[in-house]
């Protein structure tokens, strides 16, 4: 149970034929069957491209005005410069487009990895740009899970959001393969 309510913490959703979907920021237990729900998921076009381009050109000039830094290495390194941000309050719980840049710069973290990869997830809520593990159907919603707990008022540790985050994957993966 204690696993569970990480994950639904972790704001990761989970989905597969037959299986419950984690719904992070849902009201009541956040746990849905997925039933007759059609995920998909699809490349990201150009236009999907170039709006994570610009997301993560708001948060790199927010981080070269503030710290001098010109540029974000989409990797680990990045999360220092995002817990900075966050610590600073650069961006407030009513700028959600700009705290889902800095989710963007968080996604780009796990997009580093061998096994991740950035995707367009299409549901019954619309189309948005998730970070998928494999060929699974394991999808980390990335650009929320900052912005979420930042508009609940919640203080955001990047390195321990990460590192549960890759716990998530690693207990979720065996379940669903």
């Amino acid at each position: 149970m204690k696993r569970i309510y990480g994950l639904l913490a972790l704001g990761l959703v989970v989905t597969a034929i037959g299986a419950f979907a984690l719904f992070g920021g849902f009201n009541g237990d956040g746990i849905s069957s997925i039933g007759d729900r059609q995920t998909q998921f699809s490349v990201l076009l150009r236009p999907d491209q170039e709006r994570l381009a610009h997301q993560r050109e708001i948060v790199r000039r927010e981080a070269e005005g503030r710290y001098g830094i010109k540029e974000l290495h989409r990797s680990e390194e990045d999360i220092p410069v995002l817990q900075a941000l966050l610590d600073d309050n650069a961006f407030l719980p009513h700028q959600t487009y700009e705290l889902q840049s800095l989710g963007v710069v968080f996604g780009d973290i796990f997009d580093a990895g061998p096994q991740y990869s950035w995707t367009m997830v299409t549901d019954e809520h619309g189309r948005d740009a998730a970070i998928r593990y494999g060929e699974t159907t394991f999808q980390i919603n990335a650009p929320t899970m900052i912005s979420q707990r930042v508009e609940r008022g919640e203080t955001v540790d990047v390195r321990h959001l990460y590192e549960e985050t890759l716990e998530a994957v690693e207990t979720a993966i065996p379940n669903l393969r």
